[in-house]
């Protein structure tokens, strides 16, 4: 039985070499926190933290893994949200929404409907979570800045999962951000 980490790294190899070849600056390994119930693949080692963060009035934990490559952010953070609710979902995630445009002095230049894939831990899709995918405009330190960010909640959870660079790799960007599996 192939598992789902073979069948995510056998996905980007053959995205990889569809897109002509490998780079060596991507080092393509997927994670799965131990909180967090999720997968995706990273283009190189992550570093990972956590903190509280204030999403509107949900005050809550959100743990991060993110990697770089050149001067390109790839992350994914996870908010454990006090409750399932629909609400308490839509709330978070807007407010994720609005502090990503924020965090960049941005404006948001696209926004569409996305599906993410719900696996169990044997890889097999037991359904789907809608998100959004949004892309800003904006500037960190003087320099002009693109970020592609795409969120969506299951559970108690809250997920964003972004690619942020000055000229992002739109390829790469793009094994990244349909790697993201919530796990079951």
């Amino acid at each position: 039985m192939i598992g789902i980490r073979s069948r995510i790294a056998g996905g980007a190899v053959a995205v990889g070499l569809a897109l002509g070849g490998c780079s060596p600056e991507y080092n393509w390994r997927e994670i799965r926190p131990d909180d967090g119930g999720y997968a995706v693949l990273l283009p190189a080692k992550p570093s990972a933290s956590s903190r509280d963060v204030q999403l509107d009035d949900l005050k809550t934990p959100m743990a991060m893994q993110q990697a770089k490559v050149g001067e390109t952010v790839f992350a994914v953070a996870v908010a454990r949200l006090p409750d399932a609710s629909d609400h308490t979902q839509r709330k978070a995630l807007a407010a994720m929404r609005a502090g990503m445009v924020r965090n960049i002095g941005g404006r948001e230049t696209a926004a569409r409907p996305v599906a993410v894939d719900v696996v169990d831990t044997g890889g097999r899709r037991n359904g789907q979570l809608n998100a959004t995918e949004v892309e800003v405009a904006g500037s960190l330190k003087g320099a002009a800045t693109t970020m592609v960010v795409r969120f969506a909640a299951r559970d108690a959870y809250a997920y964003q999962w972004l690619v942020l660079g000055q000229a992002i790799d739109r390829d790469q960007a793009a094994v990244f951000l349909e790697s993201f599996k919530a796990l079951r």
